[in-house]
Formats: structure tokens, C-alpha cells, sequence
């Protein structure tokens, strides 16, 4: 509640959260809330929490099987539905379109989804941003973190920013 309210959240904001164990049938049961609450914006965190038994990494077909419900609720209501992943070791830090192959589980998830935001933690501990997929690209962004208010600010691209701190 605490980082909520830091974000702006108020007591009078509408925020439905669901924290535990969801069952077989999550994607009937998130379709008859969304229905219900008509939300703008759906965050499940992890992805792979959802998936309904083991997933092999190159099981492309039962990727969409399970995927493909939650890409069609967004579609069909106009709920954003946001799908947290993370990425492989060795995929930390690739950017754009390499980026899709580094995330964790089936290749089948980065052919079935909109769009990725890809966020980063370099070397140096900077944070950066990008975005890529059906609706176009943002260039790597380096971020900066306000322990305050825990609010992020963009810097500028990171080519512009390493530039700047060579100058």
C-alpha cells in the first residue's frame, strides 16, 4: 500500500488486487472480472504462473493454447493486458528485437504477444527501457530511479546518454 500511495494512488482510486494461488481455470475466471470491472489495465506477474502444466521451451503449440486467451481479452475488451516474464541469464541484456528470444520460457510467447517493454539493468546498475513489436520501437532509454518518490524519469536514449558521459 505503501508504494501505491508514493505513486499518486489514492484511498478513492479504483485498484483491484489479487494476491494467491489461481486455479485451472484463469483465463474464465480473469475474463468474468474484466467483464464485471471493465479495468483499463491487467498485470500478471509472472507469466509463467499461468501457464497450466510445464512448458517446454520449444513447445510452440501449447504456448498458444494457453497465451492466446489472454491476447484475445485484450483484443475483444480493451483491457490492457500486461504479462511479466522474466528473461534467460544469457538474454539480460539484449535490447530490441534480440530481446524476444530472451524470454524465459517458450519461443512461442514472444510469436504470440503485441508488444514487448523490456526493461534492463546494466553493469554500471543504470535501469534502461525499450520497446519493440507490432506497433513499432523505442530506442533503448536510460532511466533514472527516485528512491523518494519511486518514480522513474527518462535521461534520453542510451546512445545519447553514454555519449554525453564521454564528452
Amino acid at each position: 500500500r505503501g508504494a501505491f500511495r508514493r505513486l499518486g494512488i489514492k484511498d478513492d482510486t479504483a485498484l483491484h488486487i489479487h494476491f494467491g494461488r489461481i486455479g485451472p481455470h484463469v483465463t474464465d475466471q480473469l475474463r468474468e472480472v474484466v467483464l464485471k470491472k471493465e479495468p483499463s489495465l491487467v498485470i500478471i506477474d509472472t507469466v509463467g504462473r499461468i501457464r497450466p502444466d510445464k512448458l517446454e521451451t520449444n513447445d510452440y503449440t501449447s504456448t498458444e493454447a494457453w497465451l492466446e486467451p489472454f491476447l484475445y481479452l485484450a483484443h475483444e475488451t480493451a483491457t490492457t493486458v500486461c504479462l511479466i516474464y522474466h528473461t534467460t541469464k544469457s538474454g539480460r541484456s539484449l535490447t530490441g528485437h534480440d530481446a524476444l528470444f530472451a524470454i524465459m520460457g517458450s519461443v512461442g510467447i514472444s510469436a504470440t504477444i503485441d508488444h514487448l517493454i523490456g526493461l534492463t539493468r546494466k553493469s554500471d546498475g543504470s535501469r534502461t527501457v525499450f520497446t519493440v513489436g507490432r506497433y513499432g520501437e523505442t530506442p533503448e532509454t536510460v532511466l533514472a530511479f527516485e528512491p523518494g518518490t519511486e518514480r522513474l524519469t527518462a535521461l534520453g536514449t542510451a546512445k545519447n546518454v553514454a555519449m554525453s558521459k564521454m564528452q
